[in-house]
């Protein structure tokens, strides 16, 4: 699309590759940032992260969302054991999103709709201890209870 920066990676007669950022207008490729030159693919991987992070500040239009973080700087999967979900998981995750996008004064609104959630709430309930079974959790026993009842 015209006006976006787009990251460029070329290589030259030394064998190096560089990386920019472009632009294109009136026709014409416009180097908005040269990032640097990389002579190997470690420091090629380091020169793109570079130009997406910049690429990011010199973008005039802000992005809907946050930039997305690798899940392996948050946490380390292989450590994780799932535990319990909530059924309030939504309630909660959408009554947070709705403040970070200014949409707080619809909060009162969305409390009235708590109803349907108790309705599947149980639903919710099941299917989390589902899963937690099926992750080896100790809920066998709930397990039981829940498929002997009635």
């Amino acid at each position: 699309m015209r006006g976006d920066l787009i990251i460029r990676t070329v290589r030259t007669a030394s064998g190096a590759t560089v990386v920019q950022i472009i632009q294109y207008a009136n026709n014409k490729c416009i180097v908005v940032k040269h990032v640097g030159s990389a002579h190997t693919e470690d420091e090629l991987t380091v020169l793109r992260d570079e130009a997406e992070r910049l690429r990011e500040e010199l973008s005039p239009q802000l992005s809907l969302f946050a930039p997305a973080v690798s899940p392996s700087r948050l946490m380390h999967m292989d450590h994780l054991n799932l535990q319990a979900v909530t059924h309030r998981f939504a309630h909660e995750a959408l009554g947070q999103c709705s403040g970070q996008c200014g949409l707080g004064f619809l909060l009162p609104l969305y409390q009235t709709v708590q109803c349907i959630e108790t309705f599947f709430g149980t639903c919710m309930r099941l299917t989390s201890k589902i899963r937690l079974l099926e992750n080896g959790s100790r809920y066998e026993r709930t397990w039981k209870n829940i498929m002997t009842a009635d």
